[in-house]
């Protein structure tokens, strides 16, 4: 549920995959992988409709962070917005919006992003 896969073309999870499957219902999920480079961590949660996924990347790797639902949402990480490809975020290597999603690309580090899901969006608010 937390999605933490390795890049087989990249030995001892040089390069890592990231892609959360998250499901409504359930209120969080998280994971710890050790590696030759460090830990490994990816965790997601809700708040109301706001999701956050949490990641550590450690020294010397990479990851490929796929944000679900994430296609035209305003992406917060680490406190500053993601517009683009290119950010203001120290670590941020990239980003794309594909198929509903945003496909971030980190170098190692910590990295909190937050936002809300385009299926949450829609959803009309509850008083």
């Amino acid at each position: 549920l937390a999605g933490i896969q390795p890049d087989w073309r990249s030995p001892g999870f040089r390069t890592i995959f990231i892609k959360p499957h998250v499901i409504r219902g359930l209120p969080w999920a998280q994971a710890t992988c050790n590696s030759s480079f460090g830990k490994i961590q990816s965790q997601w949660r809700w708040t109301g409709h706001q999701l956050h996924v949490d990641i550590l990347v450690p020294a010397a790797s990479a990851a490929v962070v796929t944000l679900p639902g994430a296609g035209a949402a305003r992406i917060i990480c680490n406190g500053d917005p993601l517009h683009s490809a290119f950010s203001r975020t120290e670590g941020i290597k990239g980003m794309k919006r594909l198929d509903g999603q945003a496909v971030v690309k980190v170098g190692p580090g910590r990295y909190h992003f937050s936002y809300i899901p385009h299926h949450m969006r829609a959803q009309p608010m509850v008083h």
